[in-house]
């Protein structure tokens, strides 16, 4: 595969940007393959979600204040 992307580089003059993605397509592929790019909504999903769980906890850890019974008078 890579003798013949070779031979077509050098005589069609296929850029080099080309023949490197054709090298990246190939069988020998890295583990970060795998790694996927995240969505827009995903990011905004996962925001959303953390913003409420911090909210919560913040809500909670205000009610155990309150409700301590060592600081009672």
């Amino acid at each position: 595969m890579y003798n013949i992307i070779l031979a077509l580089r050098w005589c069609y003059k296929v850029p080099v940007q080309v023949a490197y993605l054709e090298l990246v397509r190939s069988e020998r592929r890295s583990p970060a393959w795998l790694m996927r790019i995240i969505t827009d909504m995903q990011l905004a999903i996962f925001a959303n979600m953390l913003g409420m769980f911090l909210f919560l906890l913040v809500v909670l850890y205000h009610y155990v204040a309150i409700n301590n019974p060592k600081n009672q008078e």
